[in-house]
């Protein structure tokens, strides 16, 4: 069965459509159970692939019924490892 753009169904196994009422761009449609747009998950597509389990990559909640792709864990600590070196060299001398 193929789903409209603008609606979302839980699985392949049902024919229950529901319309996506909030923020319909984010249901794609089509024929596999995966039809939301890319980091977004569950329901109506409402949520955001929070931990990358369906997408492969962390994605976090950036508006109403919006998600961000969040950047690699590494660049935050190496930002905090550069600053941290950079200070202690300043106030030395």
């Amino acid at each position: 069965m193929n789903v409209t753009a603008g609606f979302w169904r839980r699985h392949n196994l049902t024919d229950a459509i529901e319309p996506c009422e909030n923020l319909p761009a984010n249901c794609l449609g089509g024929t596999t159970q995966f039809t939301c747009y890319e980091g977004h998950i569950g329901a109506l597509c409402e949520s955001c692939d929070n931990y990358g389990d369906t997408w492969g990559h962390k994605w976090a909640n950036t508006g109403p019924f919006q998600c961000g792709k969040c950047q690699d864990d590494a660049y935050p600590i190496a930002m905090v490892v550069v600053v941290t070196i950079y200070a202690t060299v300043m106030t030395a001398m």
